[in-house]
């Protein structure tokens, strides 16, 4: 199996309709899975969402042998012997917290086979310290390396569900993990766990039917999903449960029907505010006649949720999202819930948040919105789609939500966009798409409507997967050509997003690509079914590709990143006994955060709110 994930967790989505509002300063997005979806894990990032359309290409039954394994880098430290593997998914193997709590130390995570045949124990280790040269071992005893357990789950079923090794990941500083489960479970529901480095072991977040959980990016607080109800019988529900670190057990938070009667369509979502302090959900009834409600209650009062939770306005929310600044919240009225193959529709206000108060309408008749903040803590207005008509739709832009006639019409008539820009000054967006691959065409355009420019007319190009489509400053747009769908790598190209000017390819057989601010970039290339190689590049000026430079030849595929960038962890794929195995660190030149707010959030497809 192939698996295409885009990277850089800046907005963790636990399922379809969660989102976190507080992730390293990124805008909560919240984009519907569909009617008819399971809850499902995931993750997403503002400007490099999670792509699933190319998840499920198989790669060659029997691919070539890799030659023997090269020793690593000299300048690597080691982390741990042996067959130590990375959980998570690149840049979620470590704490991620900015700034990072504690004493600022960043910590990673990764299993080693137990002592026990068919168990896995999964550890912490700070990589802070071993890069710095502090010698640490993984045995037991060494503060630096804390086994969180003997028994993780290692499942993997089929579909977008938990699955080991993505679900057990940092979210934040805060681990979170599945252990003490069957891992030949279809679908996981068991217990979940927690961890923060300065805790002196995890500890259980959820009952004992859980299905997933995730954590707000800064605060001690989370959310879970729980007690499943049977996929067979109608209506399926489930229980929403939150708390903090601090609390003894969990607190039901409510019943969750999370798909309209009749239509399928999702009718529920979720999310924690950009400080922290307040969780917000949303759901529907059994009936039509119990319309989706907007929900808020602070953490502080979840044990007397019964009495202290404020409904947000009147019943009839849908779709809804937190303002960039955390003090608005924008959502759709008069929703249609529409049943597959129906367009969506609805009315978008804005009101305050959590209050509900000041509410006004925005734009009627729209089909999918998402908020849009071009810096920390700043409220940009929302991209819309409207005009849905066989397929696609017009990409609009309100800039001030207090002033919601003056729109801008960025592109019209398109399926759906590749990229927005962190500034917001560009679009990348495309005409055509192969539905069985997902390939397309590729076009940027000013968002002010001016200076289209093409980046590819044929239909074989995706953006916006291999990594953020545009560099921080927008001072280049990249993308994927001449995709192999058997490995699911492809060449990377970049160009100057205005004009298109300066096309050129930049990398054979591209894996994945993450911007260090505007000054560089750690990227793999020369990607197979099972290796690649990983390097950095300077960007001379914040403008062009430098000179790249090597760090490891064969490695896993999936390595792991530090979210300055200052580290990247690694194995060496192909290892037979006596070849260095193990899981290594090496310190790249980039210093200083190198963040940029995560990028801005992407509108979502047309038709992304409509029941599948």
């Amino acid at each position: 199996m192939s698996f295409r994930y885009s990277p850089r967790t800046a907005l963790a989505l636990l399922f379809p309709a969660l989102a976190l509002a507080a992730c390293n300063g990124s805008a909560a997005t919240t984009v519907d899975g569909g009617a008819g979806e399971r809850p499902v894990s995931g993750t997403s990032e503002a400007g490099a969402v999670r792509d699933t359309r190319i998840n499920d290409l198989v790669a060659p039954e029997a691919p070539p042998p890799l030659p023997p394994a090269p020793p690593p880098n000299a300048m690597s430290k080691t982390v741990a012997d042996g067959r130590a593997r990375m959980v998570g998914f690149i840049d979620d193997t470590c704490s991620n917290q900015v700034p990072a709590s504690g004493n600022g130390d960043r910590w990673c995570a990764f299993t080693l086979p137990d002592k026990q045949i068919g168990k896995t124990d999964l550890w912490v280790v700070n990589v802070t310290k071993v890069a710095a040269g502090t010698r640490v071992t993984c045995t037991g005893g060494d503060p630096n390396c804390l086994l969180m357990t003997p028994d993780l789950w290692t499942g993997q079923p089929m579909g977008n569900v938990p699955k080991h090794p993505t679900t057990h990941r940092f979210d934040g500083d805060t681990l979170i993990f599945h252990a003490n489960a069957d891992p030949g479970l279809m679908e996981y529901k068991g217990k979940i766990f927690a961890w923060r480095p300065g805790m002196a072991a995890s500890k259980q977040i959820s009952g004992n039917q859980a299905f997933n959980c995730s954590a707000h990016f800064q605060a001690e607080v989370f959310v879970c999903v729980e007690n499943l109800s049977d996929p067979t019988v109608d209506p399926f529900t489930f229980d929403l449960t939150a708390g903090k670190l601090s609390d003894a057990a969990p607190t039901v938070v409510d019943h969750i029907v999370p798909q309209r009667p009749g239509t399928q369509s999702s009718q529920w979502r979720v999310a924690i505010s950009r400080d922290g302090s307040t969780l917000a959900w949303s759901t529907g009834g059994t009936t039509v006649a119990q319309t989706e409600t907007l929900w808020t209650v602070k953490y502080a009062d979840l044990a007397a949720v019964g009495t202290k939770k404020t409904m947000l306005g009147m019943a009839g929310v849908s779709r809804w999202q937190i303002s960039g600044d955390g003090t608005k919240v924008y959502y759709l009225r008069g929703y249609n819930y529409p049943a597959a193959g129906t367009d969506p529709t609805g009315n978008l206000y804005v009101a305050d948040f959590p209050a509900g108060t000041n509410e006004a309408p925005l734009v009627p008749n729209i089909a999918a919105f998402s908020a849009l903040s071009a810096a920390t803590n700043v409220d940009s207005g929302v991209g819309f789609f409207d005009g849905v008509k066989t397929g696609t739709a017009n990409y609009r832009i309100l800039r001030d939500r207090t002033k919601p006639t003056e729109i801008t019409t960025v592109v019209q008539n398109v399926p759906g966009i590749l990229g927005l820009s962190r500034d917001l000054r560009f679009l990348f967006y495309n005409k055509q798409e192969d539905p069985d691959t997902g390939l397309t065409d590729g076009y940027v355009v000013k968002t002010d409507g001016t200076g289209n420019c093409t980046i590819s007319s044929n239909v074989s190009i995706l953006g916006n997967v291999f990594g953020a489509a545009f560099s921080p400053n927008s001072s280049m747009v990249m993308w994927v050509d001449n995709v192999d769908l058997n490995d699911g790598v492809a060449d990377g190209y970049v160009a100057n997003p205005d004009g298109c000017a300066g096309k050129k390819k930049w990398a054979d057989r591209a894996d994945f690509w993450f911007f260090h601010g505007n000054d560089g970039m750690v990227y793999t290339d020369t990607a197979g079914a099972e290796a690649s190689e990983l390097k950095y590049v300077s960007f001379p000026g914040g403008t062009t590709l430098g000179q790249p430079v090597s760090i490891q030849k064969q490695i896993a595929r999936i390595f792991g990143l530090t979210v300055d960038q200052n580290l990247v962890l690694y194995n060496i794929a192909g290892v037979k006994p006596g070849d260095p195995d193990g899981l290594y660190a090496f310190q790249t030149p980039f210093t200083g955060t190198g963040l940029t707010d995560g990028g801005a959030p992407p509108a979502p497809a047309p038709d992304a709110a409509a029941g599948q």
